[in-house]
């Protein structure tokens, strides 16, 4: 399937649906060449699967990767009932494996919730700005749809933990949507991570941190996939598979996670 085709079956599900545009021109990202290259899936060196890009089941880059160090630990959760291959947490993982977990809520590590944040828009839920940046150790993302993020929310291991929301409603660049009756203000994964980072970079305890585009990386894989259901950029795969088979790309109604509303 081309990547015209896509988004046109993407939009036949939402007739009102358009695919937003990212602005390439307002990030800082490392050159897309090595992704180019990726001609053919190729099995992963893990569990042998094919996949194009990177493995999202093993949080595997098959291409040499950005470095990028975040000034927190990770915590990516997603419900049991959930595929991996639907969400964006992956990228982070594989961009920044010293720092990223990604585990169900059962497996939480053992932390201070008074050094931890839930991305969730709770009544009560801080701004970025109101963090204490000397004090956070962990942020938390429900990589989820919003009904099963909200039971996740509400799971024992997360209590204790301040929640923070974004500011503003950002618009999403992701290329998928809800269905109707459903907020269409919600943002992937890896969004709403780049979206906080950037919202705490002034106030981060390591100057070298600080700059707006530091974390702009972590949309590198993001952006990239966006460019190919565009028709912005194109690559020729050498085997059947389409390129939407071998990473995080089907259209699935309330995939966009409203716990990261502003």
């Amino acid at each position: 399937m081309s990547s015209e085709q896509s988004v046109a079956k993407f939009a036949a599900r939402r007739p009102d649906w358009e695919l937003p545009q990212l602005q390439l021109e307002q990030l800082q990202l490392h050159p897309f060449d090595a992704l180019r290259q990726a001609t053919s899936r190729q099995p992963c060196p893990k569990c042998h699967k094919s996949r194009f890009l990177y493995c999202y089941d093993c949080a595997v880059p098959f291409t040499a990767i950005p470095s990028l160090q975040l000034p927190f630990q990770l915590s990516i959760i997603t419900h049991h009932a959930e595929l991996a291959s639907k969400n964006t947490g992956v990228m982070a993982a594989i961009l920044c494996p010293q720092q990223v977990q990604l585990h169900s809520i059962d497996q939480m590590p053992a932390c201070d919730p008074a050094q931890c944040a839930v991305m969730f828009p709770s009544d009560d839920a801080l701004l970025p700005d109101q963090l204490n940046l000397q004090q956070l150790q962990r942020v938390v993302i429900l990589d989820s749809k919003w009904a099963k993020a909200k039971e996740l929310n509400e799971h024992p291991a997360l209590q204790g933990m301040a929640r923070v929301k974004l500011p503003g409603c950002p618009k999403s660049c992701f290329w998928r949507f809800h269905t109707s009756g459903v907020t269409d203000e919600g943002m992937c994964s890896i969004e709403a991570l780049h979206l906080l980072l950037r919202a705490l970079a002034e106030r981060l305890p390591d100057p070298s941190q600080r700059s707006p585009h530091h974390f702009d990386n972590l949309l590198w894989y993001f952006a990239f996939q966006h460019q190919l259901r565009t028709g912005t950029t194109r690559v020729s795969l050498s085997d059947t598979g389409s390129f939407e088979e071998g990473m995080p790309s089907r259209t699935d109604p309330e995939t966009h996670v409203p716990s990261h509303i502003g």
